[in-house]
């Protein structure tokens, strides 16, 4: 908490408590998202790797652009020797 104490001296933690409410994690609240929709989460991960995909292939791009202009001025620069 903000005043250094644990979380589990809070007010609001006893109160839960007292209420029966569970106590839950981060990923454990990430994990019941997920499994809330299954086909948004699939959907989810594929749109995700089809980006990093795409990125990949803008990345091998520029660096064949680069290579070749890397040729292209060594190709130059051997001709003025």
């Amino acid at each position: 908490m903000e005043d250094g104490r644990p979380i589990t001296e809070g007010s609001k933690y006893k109160a839960a408590i007292e209420k029966g409410v569970e106590i839950i994690n981060e990923d454990t609240l990430l994990k019941m998202i997920r499994d809330s929709d299954p086909e948004g989460s699939a959907q989810y991960l594929k749109e995700k790797e089809e980006e990093e995909q795409k990125e990949v292939i803008k990345l091998e791009e520029r660096l064949k652009k680069e290579e070749k202009a890397s040729h292209h001025l060594n190709t130059l620069d051997t001709t003025y020797d």
